[in-house]
């Protein structure tokens, strides 16, 4: 978690965090393809509703991974630009950081990289909710039990990404 501190904009988010989990992955690729990984976690239960692209194309996973891994530079996203079911708050070539908002609380998303010279990066990801009111306590402490999974999973996606 040190690392995650490491990040001002990350930081700042932990700080106001009413509830944070922290994993961490080694592995080769950069936060690009770590990104892209986790986009390739697509249950089939899961639905993007996004509108249609230009050509008619309906927005899916496969279209969300090939973006990132399209953008030139070392721009991942821009504030605004969405990746899954999160829209992006920040982003640079060492971390990124979504956010999903509900109602009654908000979920933050942030992947931030650590180089280390005596082997492969290793990527620390968090979870950071914040509760608006009292019923977004309540909403998520029903909802933990599938937020752990989903986080888990993503995470594996994007662990198989740079890891093979």
């Amino acid at each position: 978690m040190k690392h995650l501190q490491d990040v001002p904009e990350i930081r700042h988010l932990i700080e106001e965090a009413d509830f944070v989990t922290h994993r961490s992955v080694a592995g080769h690729g950069g936060l690009r393809t770590f990104l892209s990984g986790m986009c390739t976690q697509s249950p089939r239960w899961m639905s993007v509703r996004a509108p249609k692209l230009h050509s008619g194309e309906k927005v899916s996973f496969e279209t969300l991974r090939r973006s990132v891994e399209k953008k030139a530079g070392d721009e991942i996203a821009l504030p605004g630009d969405r990746l899954l079911c999160f829209v992006t708050v920040a982003a640079s070539d060492v971390f990124w950081i979504g956010e999903q908002s509900h109602r009654n609380l908000r979920v933050f998303f942030a992947v931030a990289v650590e180089d280390r010279e005596d082997g492969p990066e290793l990527f620390h990801v968090a979870n950071v909710v914040r509760f608006k009111n009292v019923l977004g306590l309540l909403q998520f402490f029903l909802l933990r039990p599938f937020h752990a999974w989903i986080s888990r999973k993503l995470m594996i996606a994007g662990s198989r990404a740079v890891c093979s």
